[in-house]
């Protein structure tokens, strides 16, 4: 069996296509990684956002 190159080549394949799936699992790691802080970002604009107005329509007088 590993007289055979053609083992060795399926081998070789093999590997290249473990690291390939390695490498995209981790570039959809940090693509998601990358997300969640955007959107965590984007949260604390909104509570920002909000408590900017809640204080705005306390300072307004009363109907």
């Amino acid at each position: 069996m590993w007289e055979n190159p053609v083992t060795y080549a399926v081998l070789l394949g093999a590997m290249g296509s473990l690291v390939s799936i390695g490498v995209w699992i981790g570039r959809v790691n940090s693509f998601k990684a990358s997300v969640e802080n955007t959107l965590a970002e984007i949260k604390e604009s909104i509570n920002s956002i909000q408590d900017s107005i809640e204080k705005i329509l306390l300072r307004l007088p009363p109907d």
